[in-house]
């Protein structure tokens, strides 16, 4: 699994350096049929995703040993390895939704300020 993973990053990473080299290749991908050309498009994210996804994981089970979770059956092993894989996804995604929010909620007031305003001017 650990050398299928390491073709994936490989496979996405050089698509996400020809995507970001030339970006009219993501049309040329719609054009060609639409699943293509989104792919391409999330390509360079995935691949951003993918690798912090990756190093993630090794320091939570680290941390996992050190607090004492270590399994002595296979199932175990393999039940610590799928609950790793998914905190750290979890962890991706908390900032990934939060930093973004946090960005846009200064436009997101004043935009609703601004709402109110052209709401009371009709009103007069």
């Amino acid at each position: 699994m650990k050398h299928l993973f390491t073709a994936y990053l490989g496979c996405l990473g050089i698509v996400a350096l020809v995507v970001i080299a030339f970006p009219a290749i993501v049309l040329i991908g719609l054009v060609a049929g639409v699943i293509p050309g989104i792919l391409l498009g999330i390509a360079p994210t995935l691949f951003v995703y993918s690798l912090f996804w990756w190093a993630i994981r090794p320091l939570i089970l680290k941390t996992a040993r050190h607090v004492g979770l270590v399994p002595a059956t296979d199932l175990g092993k393999r039940a610590l390895r799928t609950a790793t894989g998914a905190l750290a996804i979890l962890i991706l995604a908390v900032p990934a939704i939060l930093v973004p929010r946090a960005i846009n909620a200064r436009s997101r007031r004043l935009s609703r300020s601004c709402a109110l305003r052209i709401e009371r001017r009709r009103v007069l």
